[in-house]
């Protein structure tokens, strides 16, 4: 009884139940909120690790924004120095051409050519008939420099001296003889003098290496801007300066993952001293650097510093493109060059330059002696001109941007992550991976002047896009019926471009026999009234400005069918001209202004490149890529003839020549530029035959149809000056030469030794330096004197606001239509703040658009406002 009465009693005792169902109510709860707390850490250090790693992503963009920005600054920069080169060839080269310099040009197109000698068909001069072939047959410019009293440059033949027959008294008649044999060797020297000039002033401005501006120039001798480097020498440079920012830009990412303090990863301050005061493992750095600061911090033994500490970040890879150094898009790439941390530099990742060599050629005026007159009476010592050519083969014109890499950057996040109820060991943690991708948008490193192929360059023609017309011109040639008087040097159908057809230009190693043409180069210089230029219904095959003139000198006017372009308007030549504010009298110092001047920025620069602003602050060297310009000195008290003209700006932009780059030092480019000449070489040996060929036909020809002049010594002398009758023009210059036999050297043989890359050493010989010594004397100079920057000057122009184009924010932008921004807070005190120019801007993308190739939306398949360089 007791005993049930026990056992009901337990059952019936409900004390302390309440207590264990809590106890485990309790567990459950502590749990749940040590899970919900545990999930919240977990999601606020996943959001954490994201904001890191876009933030790396944003970083290494930006990087390479900066650097597509120098590259377009740099791009616009090698635009300038073809606006130089064109400014002293069309321009100073034609200063002696009064049709030229007056005020009036007037019609469709400019007309280079001299006047005739005579042009009235009833006149005459000493007995000379009027001849109506005796007027230039092609409207190109050439350089024909004037000093002294006597134009020969204006009018296109310089009659001769008149021999009269003397009463027949020996001592007089011998003593007259010998005045005008005097007369007669002083004037047919002075044509040879003349032409020597014309020839090494183009020399000079296409291929010198330049000096000082105020060394002394030999007496009677115009100031001729030889004292500015050539501009054939230049683009090479700028070229090599660009391939070295390509290289920055195209850093390979870094193998495994960057970390701060750890194992198995690559040091973030080992790759900062690694690239010291240079900028090739910027990107990766302010990258690593930005993700770690944005992680955040706490006190010791914090999850978000331990967070911190477990960090690394991994490039993302892109499928690279393998270079080839024999196509444009690795001419001038040194594949050897290396990155301390990565081996060879063999690949492009994130951007592909296409380079732009064109084959052109300028012509000089040479003047021939020639024997002339009528039945009665003989003019001796006349001084016939003649257009003669100079080769200039792979002219660097500028880059253009492929598609075929796209410019991002993209990067992973990875960390441990350790809960405050972790029911693991201190040492493990959950791996937390975030991924983010950014790319720079805007701007230009252009624009497609014509089509590209991977070794050659073709002329960009179409209905609505024919580009190429404008900065190439061509020329036709009917060589039926043979060498005469007036055609140009050389004479072969086969050696200039006349059609769309025609290759004009490309890797010179890629080039060969008949596939090299040479075309005059021309181009756009402004946006005007009649733009835009280039658009035209024809290519290349319809432009004739320099096509064969035929019938009287009173054929003034353009051949039948011609089209002209670029400089050919006059527009555009005036506006190019007007650099210079006087046409007579110009002083060495007006001239050089000039020259800055023409290469002032233009609205059509600004609407296919990208020009420079200026920054107040002065910028040193540092580890970052410099984005600004280096204002190195300000002139504002420039004069042009007294009167305050532009305002001058003298800056540096950081565009590498030499260093821990793509050319380590001066030998390395050295040897890549010895490669090119060598390639070059094969644009020279036709250009000697096509020299070769027009002396003979000069030989076998006795008489001159139409003109009344005998051939016999007088006119094999000429062949001989253009070719000599044997097969080595090199052999003309060989040996210690007087300065007489130095005068009798070919023009064949000059070229033949300037272009000669073999020779041994740097001999002077007849005043010509082989072009390989030149440009390694230039280079070494400029990499002594500045191996980082490229120092140029720069005119700031009237309105600079206007030149801002689509680089300016505008309301889309969140400015103004003038391009200011208002402060979101503005307070009555406030100031608007001038946007001016933006450079590349950087935007996150969807990381499947660059880890998912196949997608029809991914970046390499879809380009935005892409000019298709095919077309």
């Amino acid at each position: 009884m007791s005993s049930e009465r026990s056992i009901k009693s337990s059952i019936t005792n409900q004390s302390g139940q309440l207590s264990i169902f809590l106890g485990m109510v309790m567990v459950m709860i502590i749990s749940l909120l040590g899970f919900v707390v545990n999930v919240g850490l977990f999601v606020h250090a996943k959001i954490n690790l994201q904001n890191a790693v876009d933030a790396a992503a944003y970083s290494g963009a930006a990087t390479q924004a900066r650097l597509l920005t120098q590259m377009g600054y740099l791009n616009w920069e090698i635009r300038n120095n073809y606006k130089e080169w064109l400014f002293k060839y069309y321009v100073v080269g034609t200063l002696s051409n009064s049709k030229l310099t007056g005020q009036t040009i007037a019609g469709d197109f400019v007309d280079f050519r001299p006047k005739p000698f005579l042009s009235d068909p009833n006149s005459s001069i000493a007995g000379i008939a009027y001849d109506e072939t005796a007027f230039s047959k092609f409207n190109v410019p050439s350089v024909c420099i004037n000093f002294g009293d006597t134009n020969i440059c204006d009018i296109t033949g310089i009659p001769g001296l008149p021999r009269f027959e003397t009463v027949g008294m020996p001592a007089i008649s011998e003593a007259h003889e010998q005045f005008l044999n005097k007369m007669v060797a002083s004037k047919a020297s002075d044509c040879s003098d003349r032409s020597n000039l014309n020839f090494g002033t183009a020399m000079a401005w296409t291929f010198g290496i330049g000096g000082d501006a105020s060394t002394p120039q030999p007496v009677g001798t115009p100031p001729i801007l030889i004292h500015l480097p050539g501009s054939w020498i230049k683009s090479i440079e700028l070229a090599i300066r660009m391939r070295n920012l390509e290289m920055i830009i195209n850093r390979p990412p870094i193998t495994g993952a960057i970390c701060r303090g750890g194992n198995n990863c690559t040091e973030v301050s080992t790759l900062a001293q690694e690239s010291g005061q240079t900028p090739y493992n910027e990107r990766p750095v302010k990258a690593f650097l930005s993700a770690y600061k944005n992680l955040g911090g706490g006190r010791s033994g914090s999850s978000s510093l331990r967070i911190k500490q477990n960090f690394r970040m991994t490039e993302l890879k892109p499928v690279p493109i393998v270079i080839n150094p024999n196509d444009l898009s690795g001419l001038f790439i040194n594949t050897g060059a290396s990155f301390p941390s990565e081996g060879v530099f063999d690949k492009k990742y994130y951007a592909d330059l296409i380079i732009t060599p064109v084959n052109y050629l300028i012509f000089f005026t040479s003047f021939v002696g020639e024997t002339a007159g009528g039945t009665d009476i003989q003019a001796e010592g006349a001084c016939a001109s003649s257009l003669t050519g100079i080769p200039v083969p792979g002219f660097i014109m500028g880059f253009v941007k492929s598609n075929r890499a796209i410019t991002y950057y993209a990067v992973k996040g990875e960390t441990k992550y350790l809960g405050l109820f972790y029911p693991f060991t201190e040492d493990e943690g959950i791996t937390l991976r975030a991924y983010a991708a950014a790319k720079p948008f805007g701007g230009r490193i252009g624009p497609y002047l014509f089509k590209y192929a991977p070794t050659e360059l073709n002329s960009r023609s179409g209905d609505t896009e024919n580009k190429t017309v404008s900065y190439m011109s061509a020329l036709h040639i009917d060589t039926s019926s043979g060498y005469e008087p007036g055609l140009p040097i050389p004479f072969d159908d086969t050696f200039y471009v006349s059609d769309d057809a025609h290759i004009v230009g490309g890797v010179p190693s890629a080039q060969s026999g008949n596939d090299v043409r040479f075309g005059i180069p021309n181009m756009i210089y402004d946006v005007l009234d009649n733009m835009p230029e280039h658009v035209s219904s024809a290519g290349l095959s319809a432009f004739m400005p320099i096509a064969t003139w035929t019938g009287t000198a009173a054929a003034e006017s353009a051949p039948t069918g011609a089209s002209y372009k670029g400089l050919y308007k006059p527009d555009q030549f005036k506006a190019l001209q007007s650099s210079l504010k006087t046409m007579v009298n110009i002083s060495a110092a007006e001239l050089n202004d000039a020259v800055i001047k023409a290469k002032r920025p233009t609205k059509y620069d600004a609407l296919n490149y990208l020009i420079p602003i200026f920054d107040e602050k002065e910028v040193t060297q540092s580890f970052d890529s410099i984005s600004a310009i280096n204002r190195e000195r300000s002139d504002p008290e420039v004069t042009v003839s007294g009167i305050l003209d532009f305002s001058y700006i003298r800056y540096n932009l950081f565009a590498p020549l030499t260093g821990p780059y793509n050319y380590p030092d001066i030998d390395r480019i050295n040897s890549k530029v010895q490669e090119y000449l060598t390639a070059v070489e094969t644009s020279v040996k036709k250009f000697l035959d096509s020299l070769k060929d027009v002396a003979e036909q000069m030989r076998t020809t006795s008489t001159h149809s139409g003109t009344g002049t005998t051939g016999g010594d007088n006119y094999a002398d000429a062949a001989n000056a253009i070719h000599p009758q044997n097969d080595t023009p090199l052999d003309e210059i060989g040996g210690n030469l007087t300065p007489e036999q130095c005068k009798r050297v070919s023009l064949a043989g000059r070229f033949a030794y300037f272009f000669n890359t073999s020779a041994s050493s740097v001999e002077d010989k007849c005043g010509i330096v082989p072009i390989m010594f030149n440009v390694m004397t230039y280079l070494h100079n400029t990499g002594t004197d500045s191996p980082t920057f490229y120092r140029t000057t720069y005119a700031i122009p009237e309105d600079p606001a206007s030149l801002l184009t689509a680089y300016s924010p505008g309301p889309r932008q969140g400015a103004t239509s003038d391009g200011d921004y208002e402060l979101p807070f503005k307070t009555s005190d406030s100031t608007v703040v001038t946007g001016g120019r933006n450079y590349y801007s950087t935007k996150l993308i969807a990381i499947n658009k660059v880890l998912s190739p196949t997608s029809e939306t991914a970046y390499n398949k879809e380009f935005v406002i892409s000019e298709d360089a095919t077309s």
